[in-house]
């Protein structure tokens, strides 16, 4: 609220995703692994990701625009990963290095919406994230597990029922988190934090490749960005197969 009161919001939502984290090996493996499997032709989301969403009646709901498709990720991320913690801590975690890297990437690709548009394929403005941020501060909650766990409540709601004016992606993340916690209740092998983390490496790849040379270039200035690394594999790769 203060920051509302010194019109200072929107510059503290960016403050609040930028941090740095780091790239740990898993996450190295996971990228050279995707960008192998990479075709320009590839979609937003991958194909497994897209065929949950048809599986759940989700897929015609979703604004394919990247913007939205972030945000409706991220959402349903944060969601899965606040059930399957509580069920990590009453079962030794076999997929910790996977739940790591599932959160790592998830944040650091809504870091790069808010933090870093123009590192985003263009038309990319930040309008979505400007309004969810802004319908999000009119929840009530009073830390991050509260805003979860209200979250996790509208997401038992229909879509056709979810409040108004609360950002494309939102309404289609919460749901999503649900579907996702759905298919997992009753197992212990973390097929959807598998399934999550494909939907990001393959978003990550899909980003760095559509940013332009511009943009890489300007950014390694400041020591560079993940999506740069990817979409110089991804020109590796390339360069390799014409050859």
């Amino acid at each position: 609220m203060l920051a509302r009161w010194l019109g200072l919001e929107d510059p503290w939502n960016v403050l609040s995703y930028s941090w740095s984290i780091p790239v740990s090996p898993f996450i190295e493996q996971l990228v050279v692994k995707q960008v192998k499997s990479w075709r320009p032709d590839h979609h937003i989301i991958c194909p497994q990701g897209r065929e949950a969403l048809k599986r759940w009646g989700l897929y015609d709901d979703l604004d394919w625009s990247l913007e939205p498709s972030i945000l409706a990720w991220h959402i349903a991320t944060d969601v899965y990963l606040h059930w399957y913690k509580e069920q990590a801590e009453d079962n030794e975690d076999q997929q910790a290095d996977l739940a790591k890297a599932v959160e790592a990437l998830s944040n650091y690709m809504l870091f790069l919406l808010a933090a870093r548009p123009d590192m985003l394929p263009p038309p990319t403005r930040r309008n979505v994230y400007v309004e969810t941020c802004y319908w999000l501060t009119g929840l009530q909650y009073r830390d991050a597990k509260g805003l979860v766990e209200r979250l996790q409540d509208y997401g038992t709601t229909p879509l056709q029922q979810q409040p108004p004016n609360w950002g494309r992606g939102t309404p289609i993340g919460v749901v999503l988190g649900q579907k996702l916690i759905g298919e997992d209740i009753g197992t212990t092998t973390g097929e959807m934090l598998q399934l999550i983390v494909e939907v990001w490496a393959e978003m990550l790849c899909y980003v760095g490749n559509g940013c332009s040379a511009y943009s890489h270039a300007k950014q390694l200035a400041n020591g560079g960005e993940l999506i740069t690394i990817a979409a110089l594999l991804i020109l590796h790769v390339k360069n390799s197969a014409i050859s």
